[in-house]
């Protein structure tokens, strides 16, 4: 019998307080919206702990009829990232009072126009409508008779730009960098992983003697065996040559961490570079090369063909190259006994 609160940041990035009770055999963990310092979380959880050991039946929560309602029911089951989060809290201050059964399409688009109204369509999907739509989902799926489903289409986004580096920029990239943000620069430009996918890889994943790495996908939670080039094998060969199987590879743990790091050699090389770059690089260099979207697909992370398509760039060089290798059909004619002659009429 007692119970436990955990303050706010303390479990997978909990935003409440939350208390875990204990009676007997059983358990109970549950959010405390209502708590704002530790002294009215423990009196919370007290007196959830008092009417469990009195045997009094403890009253459902009464069902969210607001968007704030059903936003804190969404953090609580979803438990969304940090930067979600804030999306979130930037919605409830301006849509948190109103009855979800009364917001229509409309009001998310126009919110997204208030909240943002110098930011561009993409953004405004990504900060508004994304966070929205799944706030709304999320009820109707456990509440539809509060809040019906609604369909929220985004916002119409301009083709987004998909620069490429150069190979003078690359160059100069490689010039600049020591270490271990050289290194890493040698495994994407070399294999067009995307950040996480490096981040993640320890020293027991790499099967070096196979020339092979498995990578584990987050986009798609999948492992996949990738190839390695010769370049990648041989600056990870000397990179693992110290360290146990569970080390990772590199050293940053966030992704910030790496860009903090890579900024300034950006800085010294002269050159504008984001790591979603390399990747682009590696799948247009393949496609330049005359590779299918299977091949490329096989050689990196992804596992649809379908999602290359937004990395390979036609241009005339390329389609001329293309059409040169298909094979001319001409076929030799033998001429006919009257061709070019007169038929004599019968």
């Amino acid at each position: 019998m007692g119970f436990t609160v955990y303050p706010p940041g303390t479990r997978k990035g909990n935003r409440h307080w939350l208390a875990r009770v204990y009676l007997g055999t059983e358990e109970w963990e549950f959010v405390l919206e209502a708590a704002r310092d530790r002294r009215a979380a423990r009196c919370l959880a007290g007196e959830f702990e008092a009417a469990k050991r009195l045997g009094h039946r403890v009253p459902a929560p009464a069902p969210p009829k607001t968007f704030a309602e059903i936003a804190a029911r969404y953090r609580a089951a979803r438990r969304p990232g940090r930067d979600e989060r804030r999306y979130i809290a930037r919605l409830e201050d301006l849509l948190g009072a109103r009855p979800v059964a009364d917001l229509t399409a409309a009001d998310i688009h126009a919110a997204a126009h208030v909240l943002y109204p110098n930011a561009k369509a993409a953004t405004k999907n990504r900060q508004v409508v994304a966070p929205a739509a799944a706030i709304l989902h999320f009820g109707s799926e456990n509440w539809p008779a509060l809040c019906p489903y609604l369909t929220i289409r985004r916002l119409k986004e301009a083709e987004p730009e998909r620069p490429r580096p150069s190979p003078q920029a690359v160059a100069a990239l490689l010039r600049a960098a020591e270490g271990d943000v050289e290194d890493w620069l040698v495994l994407v430009l070399h294999q067009g992983w995307r950040v996480g996918e490096t981040l993640s890889l320890k020293v027991r994943h790499l099967r070096l003697a196979d020339r092979q790495a498995d990578v584990w996908i987050p986009k798609s939670r999948a492992w996949k065996a990738i190839e390695l080039h010769a370049r990648t094998r041989a600056m990870l060969r000397r990179r693992v040559k110290n360290l146990d199987p569970d080390d990772y590879v590199f050293p940053w743990r966030r992704r910030q961490r790496l860009y903090d790091d890579l900024k300034p050699v950006c800085a010294a090389a002269g050159v504008y570079f984001t790591p979603h770059m390399a990747r682009r690089l590696f799948a247009g260099d393949l496609d330049q090369a005359l590779v299918t979207a299977r091949g490329i697909k096989d050689a990196g992370t992804w596992l649809s063909e379908k999602s290359i398509a937004a990395y390979i760039a036609t241009d005339a060089r390329h389609a001329r190259r293309v059409i040169g290798l298909l094979p001319a059909r001409t076929a030799a004619k033998t001429r006919g006994g009257t061709r070019g002659k007169r038929r004599k009429s019968s």
